[in-house]
């Protein structure tokens, strides 16, 4: 969930102020444990180095994806603008903005609780880039107990 927080922050900060989050359906809790995740990124068309690594998930990390979603975000100057999550499918749009970019994007895919994929698109202006827009491809895995 670590990796996962960081990767779409990582993303969303090269693309979104206002708004308030509307309510939805309950959130799918992820399973503790090891996670392996990757992500893959273009920036405006251009293929980035994708990232893959592996974390441990704590039980109070997964009970409310969209509570550490928040958080998460919030630490970053952005905000989850919508959130719907029904079984397992999630649909968001988040913003962001702060003094070197401001941008808008969404994310949608599947989330389980030893599983996601998701996919979004982010568009925005920063600073030093001038217009930016980023894909971004999200994947997850729970593949064991965590190692003490």
């Amino acid at each position: 969930m670590k990796t996962f927080m960081l990767i779409l922050i990582s993303v969303l900060s090269l693309a979104a102020t206002k708004s308030k989050v509307k309510p939805t359906a309950a959130t799918t809790a992820l399973a503790a444990g090891q996670w392996h995740s990757e992500a893959h990124f273009k920036l405006n068309g251009i293929p980035m180095p994708p990232s893959d690594d592996k974390n441990c998930v704590t039980k109070e990390e997964t009970k409310d994806v969209k509570k550490a979603i928040e958080e998460s975000l919030a630490r970053n100057d952005c905000k989850l603008i919508t959130w719907v999550m029904k079984k397992e499918t999630v649909d968001a749009t988040v913003s962001c903005a702060n003094d070197d970019f401001s941008a808008d994007g969404t994310l949608k895919g599947t989330f389980s609780q030893k599983k996601y994929d998701l996919a979004g698109d982010i568009q925005g202006k920063h600073k030093l880039l001038g217009k930016a827009r980023a894909h971004v491809k999200l994947t997850g895995e729970w593949i064991g107990e965590c190692k003490q």
